[in-house]
């Protein structure tokens, strides 16, 4: 029957999940927007100075040099000791 406690009932519920569901829409927009503003915050800090980057890349060469001399120096030991077992 039209006008019956039952339809009231329901239309009740449906506005109370039509306000639930509009809450819910502000709470995803705003995690939304926290989101973002945490990886904007986040990359500011992963930001770094052009001149870091030359210092870093010097460390690295210097390092990279010393371990190509340490192999050079390795192998050039490892030829005597062949060439002694070679010829003894």
């Amino acid at each position: 029957m039209v006008g019956d406690i039952g339809d009231e009932r329901r239309v009740g519920e449906l506005r109370g999940h039509q306000l639930a569901q509009g809450e819910q829409c502000q709470l995803e927009s705003l995690e939304e927007e926290r989101q973002a503003n945490q990886h904007i915050d986040e990359s500011r800090q992963n930001t770094t100075e052009p001149g870091d980057r030359l210092a870093q890349y010097q460390q690295l060469k210097a390092e990279d040099r010393q371990c190509d001399r340490q192999d050079i120096g390795d192998r050039v030991q490892q030829g005597v000791q062949q060439l002694g077992e070679r010829t003894g």
